[in-house]
């Protein structure tokens, strides 16, 4: 990978698939640094942390949909009300193991939505994910 991004935030509840996403993220070599929230409300404070020191800020956020405490959804709407000069700068992609219809309409209606994966995320569905929004083009020698 030629390029990478600065910081990318995990956000699910499983830790085994928080592991396995991490593992992905570090293999490609796309990310300087990977943090990890276990609900949508652990993320929100890690932004809200992020806007006093804008160097915490993530690039990209991969959000599942189903946790507890705060989920997915609710994250988004939270997201919403965070106001910060790069916010529009992030990219926020859901991962998750719905498989109802419903939730991806719903995703691809929220403009803070950049796309919507099932999981698990893979090595391809990353590449996926950094070249439609980042401009990564994966290297051929990994």
């Amino acid at each position: 990978m030629s390029q990478e991004l600065t910081r990318i935030l995990l956000v699910d509840d499983d830790r085994a698939v928080n592991f396995l996403n991490r593992y992905v993220i570090k293999k490609a070599c796309c990310a300087e640094y990977v943090q990890t929230a276990e609900n949508g409300q652990q993320a929100l404070d890690i932004l809200n942390l992020g806007i006093e020191h804008t160097d915490l800020l993530p690039d990209l956020i991969l959000v599942d949909i189903n946790m507890p405490c705060t989920d997915g959804w609710e994250f988004l709407e939270g997201f919403k009300r965070l106001e910060f000069d790069r916010k529009d700068k992030i990219k926020i992609v859901m991962i998750s193991s719905s498989i109802d219809a419903d939730d991806r309409t719903r995703a691809e209606r929220i403009s803070e939505v950049s796309g919507f994966m099932n999981k698990p995320l893979t090595p391809e569905k990353l590449d996926i994910i950094l070249q439609e929004h980042f401009d990564i083009v994966p290297s051929p020698y990994q």
